[in-house]
């Protein structure tokens, strides 16, 4: 009677501690399971977050491209000189847009043209130096771009000085064809038979063709093309990146 009474306890134990364990075991699926549920969310939190992010790539690109479009057909037309078919000899310093800008670019070819006759050896002079002084320039780019000893800034400057030489010599800013290029400041002192009080007044360049050579052939200049805004490149590969590698 003991023996089955003491057989009963064990076994009653047992039962309690496989009961007990399996409660764990029950807790820990739970657990588990839960977990698993908070690892599904957080990827569907970010799918979200990444899907957003693209979305708001695109916006930022479309927004950006309608922009950079309204700035492209302002750009079109946009500055437009009032002097398009009075022309000045300082034109080439205004800013146009691109439809003014090439038809006064057209309308310099075709006088051109129509002065090569007259003008032919200018123009070869011209085209001549510049082609002789290209290699030039080319060096002093090139010593720049290797030693940065700021070679060009004194190219500029050599000229620069050169042309206030030029301008002291021929003086009389009336007949000087050139004074939208000297540009002095402050103004220059006349006197009653439009002298400059501070120049030579010779009436000749030393650097520059004769004033009457430029009125015949370099009195119409083309206008400075106005700058194109940027196309927004930038936004444009932050949406191609995040469409193309998402995750």
């Amino acid at each position: 009677m003991d023996f089955v009474i003491l057989s009963n306890s064990i076994i009653g134990a047992i039962n309690s501690v496989m009961g007990f364990a399996q409660g764990i075991v029950n807790e820990i699926q739970s657990a588990m399971k839960f977990i698993v549920s908070l690892a599904y969310f957080g990827q569907i939190i970010m799918m979200v977050v990444i899907i957003g992010r693209c979305i708001f790539a695109a916006f930022r690109f479309i927004i950006e491209f309608f922009i950079w479009i309204f700035d492209f057909l302002k750009w079109l037309i946009l500055p437009w000189p009032n002097n398009l078919m009075n022309p000045r000899r300082d034109d080439v310093n205004k800013k146009a847009g691109f439809i003014c800008w090439l038809i006064r670019y057209i309308i310099v070819i075709a006088y051109k043209i129509t002065s090569l006759p007259k003008c032919f050896l200018w123009y070869f002079l011209d085209t001549a130096g510049w082609v002789i002084y290209l290699p030039f320039r080319f060096v002093f780019w090139l010593i720049d771009f290797m030693l940065n000893i700021g070679m060009q800034k004194m190219e500029k400057d050599i000229w620069y000085f050169l042309d206030e030489i030029d301008y002291f010599l021929h003086g009389k800013p009336g007949s000087n064809y050139f004074m939208f290029h000297y540009d002095p400041n402050p103004p220059p002192r006349l006197d009653a038979e439009g002298n400059d009080l501070d120049a030579m007044n010779f009436g000749f360049h030393i650097i520059h063709f004769p004033n009457s050579v430029m009125e015949q052939c370099y009195s119409l200049s083309p206008y400075s093309l106005a700058r194109l805004a940027k196309f927004p490149i930038d936004a444009f590969e932050a949406f191609l990146s995040c469409a193309m590698n998402p995750f």
